[in-house]
């Protein structure tokens, strides 16, 4: 009998920690192509693969890699019907990306003086959309395009070239599958305030740069859909404006600016726990040496 209750709760403390450490659940849509050519289908494939090694890596995510379909058609349907992707059962996130347009080029350029010298360029259209399976919120709707290089390649005396030491659209694809990421993590866990002394907001870093401005957000009451009961989130009430002027680390040093743009905010009640949001925009040149003279 012993014995058997001694199991028992070994079994429902591993269970408990694995409630726990439960990770929210993205499946990752086949990424599509519109496009038709070879180097678009490659590049679909590595950026499939680079998305979900990004994903998986952070060690925030459980990543399902799947073939959804027409997620438009899916969208309208469900949500008209049910106020939920109900197809996605199992999911907490879905993040569908469709190539739209793409190119590889190469341009002449000069190394170190030598001529002949080439780079490769990749171009790509993408159509992106991160959803909230639960309720059928876009958490994240982008149309991104980009132009990438890659490696240069020196000509040889002979007349030949040496290849270029990467892949262009395998470095293309891997750079933006981080950047993607990295947006994702951010919608998900977004930065919080760590603690607020004599004015300085210290907040969590998630690649800041000096002079950027930051949301400040406290967070209300939970919202429920009226007709399904779902929670949609909390509710989110405006702060305050910062800017960072300070980046160390896995934090970021941030404060209220001066000036008639920010006033309203001088004696905002900023709190540990607040959340914060990228604003979209950064101080200027003059503005940043204000606002470091200002946190010093």
């Amino acid at each position: 009998m012993k014995r058997s209750l001694f199991v028992f709760l070994m079994i429902g403390c591993v269970l408990g920690v694995f409630a726990q450490e439960r990770k929210p659940v993205i499946g990752l849509d086949t990424v599509k192509v519109v496009v038709e050519n070879a180097d678009a289908k490659e590049a679909a494939q590595k950026l499939e693969s680079y998305l979900s090694a990004a994903l998986v890596k952070s060690n925030r995510f459980t990543v399902i890699t799947r073939n959804v379909g027409d997620i438009d058609s899916i969208m309208q349907e469900s949500l008209t019907q049910l106020g939920s992707l109900t197809q996605m059962s199992g999911l907490d996130f879905l993040l569908t990306a469709k190539i739209v347009d793409f190119s590889k080029d190469s341009k002449e350029v000069s190394v170190l003086g030598l001529g002949g010298s080439t780079q490769d360029l990749v171009t790509i259209g993408l159509e992106l959309k991160f959803l909230d399976v639960n309720d059928g919120r876009i958490v994240i709707q982008e149309n991104i395009r980009e132009t990438f290089e890659g490696d240069k390649t020196v000509a040889t005396v002979a007349g030949g070239g040496t290849k270029a030491a990467n892949d262009v659209i395998a470095v293309a694809m891997e750079t933006l599958s981080n950047k993607l990421t990295a947006e994702i993590i951010e919608s998900v866990y977004p930065p919080l305030v760590l603690s607020v002394s004599n004015g300085i907001i210290t907040i969590s870093n998630v690649g800041f740069s000096v002079g950027e401005l930051i949301n400040i957000y406290k967070q209300g009451e939970e919202i429920f859909d009226p007709y399904t009961n779902q929670s949609l989130g909390k509710a989110e009430e405006l702060a305050a404006v910062a800017a960072v002027g300070e980046v160390a680390g896995s934090v970021a040093k941030c404060a209220v600016p001066s000036g008639s743009k920010f006033k309203a905010y001088k004696d905002a009640v900023i709190e540990a726990g607040y959340i914060c949001r990228r604003a979209g925009d950064s101080l200027s040149a003059s503005q940043i040496k204000r606002l470091e003279k200002q946190m010093k």
